[in-house]
């Protein structure tokens, strides 16, 4: 196995926006990704809560056909550190997501800061991609 780390800052309020989010209204939609994850990851096509607590959830997602582990389901555990912060674990796969709302406190934020790792598997050479590795 290898671990691959991604990092990517995403625009929210563009220079031209209008009206623009205040840090507040952030927070509001990370919580909605929290509960509706399948309206921002395309991959997925539902959830459900297990367990909510203010500072932690744990849900069942479903993924798209071919587009996660056999099944296409997956349990994840989200600590949430209210209000700026959201981990994501998923414990099926041991995939972990970070966002961040910045913690300044003006309407001028633009931008939700991401980072994500998790395990990928490497086939051996001359195994087809199709083929489970």
């Amino acid at each position: 196995m290898v671990i691959l780390y991604q990092s990517q800052t995403l625009a929210i309020n563009s220079p031209s926006a209008s009206p623009t989010l205040s840090i507040d209204e952030m927070w509001e939609v990370m919580l909605l990704k929290c509960r509706k994850p399948e309206l921002f990851v395309a991959p997925m096509s539902g959830s459900a809560i297990i367990e909510e607590t203010p500072t932690f959830m744990k849900r069942s997602v479903t993924l798209k056909e071919g587009m996660g582990p056999p099944g296409g389901e997956a349990i994840e555990e989200l600590q949430i550190r209210a209000p700026w912060k959201i981990d994501f674990y998923n414990l099926n796969s041991g995939a972990f997501i970070n966002n961040t709302v910045p913690k300044a406190r003006t309407r001028q934020t633009s931008t939700l800061p991401s980072t994500s790792s998790g395990r990928t598997p490497i086939c051996k050479r001359g195994v087809k991609r199709r083929k489970k590795c």
